[in-house]
């Protein structure tokens, strides 16, 4: 596989809920899903990134964004294989790590004059999250 040469092209802020204020912020743990879509027509990856901020076991902040990125046409026709665009586990790793910084600034914007004003999104593992390489299998024409 070659490498993928993409642009960022979406963000957006899904949702953002403060249900409590943090009592103790070392209490305070994280859950994080990560989804992704596609969209075969525009060659666009998006990254759906949820963060469930809980604190004794009560949801206290709630985050979700999405980001998108248009890969360039070239690396697409570079990444098909027996008729499926291939993204390596690296690629989608670097997509995720692109969205969870973005999500982390969108945190701090939106909560910085709010009781979550010192909520911090931490390091989050995507090595241990994304392992596997991704196929989807493309429709006759694309092939």
């Amino acid at each position: 596989m070659k490498p993928i040469k993409f642009k960022p092209t979406e963000i957006k802020t899904i949702q953002f809920a403060e249900l409590q204020a943090p009592t103790d912020l070392k209490k305070q743990k994280v859950k994080t899903e990560l989804r992704l879509g596609f969209d075969l027509n525009t060659r666009t990856i998006a990254v759906f990134a949820k963060f469930s901020f809980l604190e004794d076991e009560k949801l206290t902040l709630l985050l979700e964004v999405m980001c998108a990125y248009q890969v360039k046409r070239t690396s697409w026709e570079e990444n098909i294989l027996d008729g499926e665009i291939v993204f390596t586990a690296a690629i989608l790793r670097h997509f995720a790590m692109l969205t969870v910084g973005t999500a982390r600034g969108i945190l701090h914007v939106r909560a910085e004059q709010t009781a979550h004003n010192r909520t911090i999104l931490p390091t989050i593992n995507l090595q241990k999250m994304i392992q596997d390489e991704l196929r989807i299998k493309l429709p006759i024409n694309e092939k």
